[in-house]
């Protein structure tokens, strides 16, 4: 009695410090916001995009200042002070063509001087094609596509851990009620075999039984409150909430019979899953990588075109005209002199086993849908199964407790016969309550696994 108090005060203290209750849909909603394992993944795409933005930098038109100063003694330039600058001016196209051109003048012995530079290169074999050199960019959009199909897994999976902890409150709470309900009537057992000792109609064995089931009880009571509060922090971890703060929470304890056809289900799953989609997408990309490590057993050749001049004069203007009047140029084929020709035949062997695991892959992730989906199938019908027994089970015991009741206070039985029952129908009831909880994750569950906890714009 004094623990039922106990309970009962409890629940009455959290209503007067405001404990806030959570709907399964707001619980849902505040997991999306503020579960920080989804915070992680969203970053992760924002990071994935800035890596897209990087890569693309590689094509832009690039300028760099170049300046100059310090004090030099030459044969040519002579003795004195130097200073001038000029700029850098640089392009790269998608196909591998590159055009460098470099203008700069200076001063130096009272001359002022003029060079240009300009370089055009264009590969010839290994380094040509937008294949080749758009590699970079094409693996960070890989990245990002990655990233965001991550995030979406991500979500369904808070949303069915949000689920089963919201269910678990609730379960761990009825199962409290139910066993401060059960620690309630064997002590009004307890009591009863008391009076009944008093005038004769009861030994003390009685009053022994029933002080033992009431202890038990009692301890099943305690266990239940440890449950309910750790179910408690588990959804709190889960939604983000402060630690320190009460939290409640209200959700339906339906369950649906619909019957599905189960290839039905098994094509609808093939045909949204994100896994699925993934391992395809990495099949491409590896195939891409491949075709690039193929390229490297090319040699590294380059065609080069060179325009070099310098011209000096004691007028600024001058130096410049006679610099752009020059002719001095030249074309030639160059090499970084790269010949190690096993590394790079290794790479693309290695290349074309990640093809082969990929394609492996794929096969792999599709029947390991097809088994999430019958599995999640069979435990929906295993809890309906279970439901219907423990309901049968309940209406059993609920007879023979009515009947064991008469007996018992006519003095025919004693409270043995009449606490049997009632236990099998306070564990009947959590294990009915356990079947239905299981029901319901598991129709949340099948339909992740058909892949319809994910929108339409996901599957692009």
């Amino acid at each position: 009695m004094k623990r039922s108090f106990v309970l009962l005060l409890t629940f009455l203290l959290n209503s007067l410090l405001g404990e806030q209750t959570f709907t399964l849909e707001e619980a849902i909603e505040r997991a999306l916001t503020c579960n920080r394992s989804l915070i992680i993944s969203a970053n992760n795409i924002e990071n994935a995009l800035l890596g897209i933005g990087i890569s693309e930098t590689e094509f832009d038109y690039k300028l760099a200042p170049i300046l100059k100063t310090g004090y030099g003694e030459g044969k040519v330039e002579g003795k004195g002070y130097k200073y001038g600058g000029g700029v850098d001016f640089s392009k790269k196209f998608f196909q591998g063509t590159s055009i460098n051109v470099k203008p700069q003048a200076y001063s130096t012995n009272g001359q002022w001087c003029t060079d240009v530079n300009a370089r055009l290169t264009v590969p010839v074999l290994r380094g040509f094609g937008a294949d080749v050199n758009l590699s970079r960019f094409r693996s960070s959009e890989f990245t990002y596509r990655s990233a965001v199909r991550q995030h979406s897994l991500n979500q369904v999976r808070i949303i069915l851990q949000t689920i089963q902890s919201v269910y678990e409150v609730i379960k761990q709470e009825e199962n409290l009620h139910i066993s401060a309900e059960s620690f309630e009537r064997l002590v009004g057992f307890r009591d009863s075999a008391e009076v009944k000792e008093r005038i004769g109609l009861a030994d003390q064995t009685d009053v022994l039984r029933a002080e033992i089931e009431m202890k038990a009880a009692e301890v099943s009571l305690v266990a239940a409150e440890e449950k309910y509060r750790e179910a408690k922090d588990n959804l709190k971890l889960v939604l983000a909430y402060p630690m320190d703060e009460d939290i409640a929470v209200e959700a339906p304890l339906e369950y649906h019979e619909n019957d599905f056809h189960l290839d039905e289900a098994i094509e609808v799953s093939l045909n949204r899953r994100l896994e699925i989609k993934q391992a395809i997408d990495k099949y491409c990309e590896s195939k891409r990588l491949s075709r690039i490590a193929k390229k490297q057993l090319w040699p590294d050749l380059n065609l080069v075109l060179n325009y070099v001049n310098s011209e000096c004069d004691e007028s600024f203007t001058t130096s410049v005209v006679k610099c752009c009047q020059g002719t001095t140029w030249g074309v030639g084929v160059t090499s970084n002199g790269n010949l190690d020709y096993n590394a790079n035949r290794l790479m693309y062997e290695q290349s074309q086993i990640s093809v082969i695991n990929s394609q492996r892959t794929i096969d792999q992730t599709r029947d390991d849908v097809i088994n999430e989906v019958k599995r999640q199938a069979i435990a929906m019908d295993k809890a309906r199964q279970s439901i219907e027994l423990r309901r049968e089970q309940i209406e059993k015991a609920q007879e023979k407790l009515e009947l064991s009741q008469v007996k018992f206070n006519h003095g025919l039985i004693n409270n043995f016969d009449v606490i049997d029952p009632e236990k099998t129908i306070r564990n009947s009831e959590k294990d009915l309550l356990a079947a239905i909880v299981d029901h319901i994750i598991a129709e949340y569950r099948l339909l992740a696994a058909m892949g319809l906890m994910v929108g339409d714009d996901c599957l692009e």
